[in-house]
């Protein structure tokens, strides 16, 4: 089951595209290449926003060109586009491409307040119906959203056989035939889109979701894990503090045994419905770790936390190789690490 899964997600992160050739690995960065879209924060409460506490969120591109590691840096522009859309479906088209945001910057980032004014800017009509809002909810609306908030995802009675909504308990409808509760997120989430233009005219486009939360406590992105290399444990930082540099290596040394270390305390446990039942869900079970290199060949380009890991092999040649580990909680969390690792003549490995 896990090795279909994550030949699933090689399809999918290739139908998300994330440039490159069609006869590239998903591995492979020989050329320009976004690695992934992160977020501060997976998901957004709704109830929260509604009660006036916006979400900060603080969303980046983790890219790759290969003027990056041969000393010629190269320029590039950030165009996003932040909508609601079905998804990979559509490949992230907005549902009314009137209702959008944008932001133009050459660092890569973007900060995105959503409140209820810039929910209510990018709700599409057809989903707002007659019910637009100034902002101001009543307290009943706002009392029935916090018990939503705080109603149990997986509620007595979901699951059970039913013809219609009467067989079934308060707050659960029949769905093929099974009595099912609501759903913790939106159907319809949150896209977010970048347009990357580098100085020397390559383009990439890549997008993600921010789930709008209804039921149960906000997702966080996983903390970063250490890369064993050899018998040495590196700690590892967010990409967005830099790749950590490692060596020097000899170039002589063939290869190198990679194994990615996760921090198993922060991943959680919980409850979702799912195939007409409730089960109880391990994110360990679930977390998908993507390798890539800026050269040589990687063994694997995913696995897993009990598949954690790799190796990679590489012709004798000097200079530096960047290596990323992207780590993804199976809920939308995403954390993204990189490492330099220096290669020269006559070193110990």
């Amino acid at each position: 089951m896990r090795h279909a899964y994550l030949s699933c997600l090689v399809l999918v992160s290739s139908l998300i595209g994330c440039g490159g050739e069609k006869d590239d690995g998903p591995e492979n960065l020989s050329r320009f290449r976004v690695i992934g879209v992160t977020s501060s924060a997976p998901d957004v409460s709704l109830f929260e926003v509604l009660l006036g506490q916006p979400a900060e969120l603080e969303l980046g591109v983790v890219d790759f060109h290969p003027g990056d590691v041969l000393g010629r840096a190269v320029g590039r522009t950030y165009e996003w586009t932040a909508c609601f859309s079905i998804g990979a479906i559509t490949k992230f088209e907005c549902l009314d491409p009137e209702k959008v945001l944008k932001h133009t910057s050459t660092d890569g980032s973007f900060n995105l307040t959503l409140d209820t004014s810039t929910l209510l800017t990018l709700i599409p009509e057809l989903l707002l119906g007659d019910k637009e809002s100034d902002g101001d909810e009543s307290p009943d609306l706002m009392e029935e959203m916090e018990a939503d908030k705080e109603a149990d995802p997986c509620p007595e009675g979901a699951g059970n056989g039913c013809s219609t909504d009467d067989d079934c308990d308060s707050g659960l409808t029949c769905v093929e035939e099974h009595c099912a509760p609501g759903p913790s997120v939106s159907p319809i989430p949150l896209i977010v889109r970048v347009k990357v233009t580098s100085d020397d005219d390559e383009v990439i486009e890549a997008a993600r979701t921010v789930q709008i939360r209804f039921l149960g406590d906000n997702n966080k992105n996983p903390a970063p894990g250490s890369l064993k290399i050899r018998e040495a444990v590196v700690p590892l930082k967010s990409v967005s503090e830099g790749c950590t540099p490692l060596g020097p290596f000899d170039t002589a040394v063939g290869s190198i045994p990679l194994e990615y270390v996760a921090d198993s305390d922060v991943f959680d446990t919980y409850t979702d419905y799912r195939f007409n039942e409730c089960v109880d869900v391990d994110e360990t079970d679930e977390a998908i770790i993507s390798w890539y290199a800026s050269r040589g060949s990687l063994e694997n380009a995913l696995g897993a936390l009990d598949f954690p890991k790799n190796e990679l092999s590489l012709e004798e040649e000097a200079g530096t190789v960047r290596l990323f580990m992207s780590l993804r909680d199976g809920r939308n969390g995403l954390i993204v690490s990189c490492v330099d690792l220096e290669f020269s003549d006559s070193q110990t490995p």
